[in-house]
């Protein structure tokens, strides 16, 4: 059930085969087995306009930390601009820049879109799991805790 032309999860399919000596179940198998374990889980809901807050607020902070410098020094080091690019968002948008094609200011704010629909992607992937409880606040989240842990 592996699509043959991903080479990244061909590999880790084989990868666990040799290590379980025991076929890769299927995406539906693994979602329908039941946990040893009674889990809680619990998203957080950002109003967008802090959401767009805290993920710049990251990425100036990453920026500060050296990203641009860690970047070029693996590119000095032989890491190509292609693997740059499938290293990530943070990685691909400073290799761009360090390449002349983008401004610093143009990297930074594509950077920051680029995060903020990455974000959104996975918020969407999240919503379709139905177990989770999603919450606003800390409160919240001592509430639901509290509430699961009188049930166990």
């Amino acid at each position: 059930h592996i699509d043959r032309y991903n080479k990244h999860r061909l590999i880790r399919a084989l990868e666990i085969i040799n290590a379980t000596k025991k076929p890769v179940p299927s995406r539906e198998e693994a979602l329908q087995k039941k946990s040893a374990y009674d889990i809680l889980k619990l998203g957080i809901t950002l109003p967008p306009e802090k959401l767009r807050t805290n993920i710049r607020k990251r990425l100036h902070a990453r920026l500060r930390q050296g990203m641009i410098a860690e970047v070029a020094r693996l590119r000095k080091n032989g890491v190509g601009s292609r693997r740059l690019e499938g290293l990530g968002l943070e990685y691909r948008f400073v290799n761009r820049y360090l390449e002349g094609n983008l401004t610093k200011a143009q990297m930074v704010e594509e950077l920051e879109r680029a995060i903020l629909n990455y974000v959104k992607r996975q918020m969407t992937w999240f919503k379709r799991d139905g177990g989770i409880g999603w919450i606003r606040t800390a409160t919240e989240a001592e509430k639901a805790v509290s509430a699961f842990l009188r049930t166990r």
